[in-house]
C-alpha cells in the first residue's frame, strides 16, 4: 500500500521547481543594473575561459577591474554609455550590479589585478 504523505510530496516538486525558477528570474531583474555606465559585474557562460572572458571585455571597450569567484564572473568599468544588447553581444549573460554581487559573496577581489 502506498504512503499517502510521500505521494502528495512528489506532487509539489514541478510546482516547487516553477516557484524557484520564477523567484531567480524576478531577482535577477531585480539585480540588474540601473545605470549603464561605469561599474558592471557580467556573467558569461559557464564554459568561457580566462582568454575568451578577457577578449570579449577588450571587444566591449572596457576596463577590467576584477575578476569574480569563479572564472566567468568579472566586474568591469564602461567609460562610455553601453547597452545590454552590446553586452549580450559579446558573450555575456547577465549584467549585474557590482555591489549587490560582492554582497553575496559570489565576486571576490584577485590580488593580481589592479582596480
Amino acid at each position: 500500500m502506498r504512503n499517502p504523505d510521500r505521494t502528495s510530496w512528489r506532487g509539489l516538486l514541478p510546482a516547487a521547481g516553477v516557484l524557484l525558477v520564477g523567484t531567480l528570474f524576478l531577482a535577477s531583474l531585480t539585480a540588474a543594473p540601473k545605470a549603464w555606465r561605469g561599474q558592471l559585474a557580467l556573467v558569461f557562460t559557464p564554459s568561457a575561459n580566462a582568454a575568451q572572458v578577457a577578449a570579449a571585455v577588450a571587444a566591449m571597450e572596457a576596463r577590467l577591474v576584477r575578476h569574480g569567484g569563479l572564472r566567468n564572473l568579472v566586474v568591469v568599468s564602461f567609460d562610455r554609455e553601453t547597452s545590454y544588447a552590446e553586452i549580450h553581444r559579446h558573450g555575456a549573460w547577465l549584467a549585474l550590479d557590482p555591489i549587490l554581487l560582492g554582497a553575496c559573496s559570489l565576486v571576490a577581489a584577485d590580488p593580481r589585478v589592479d582596480a
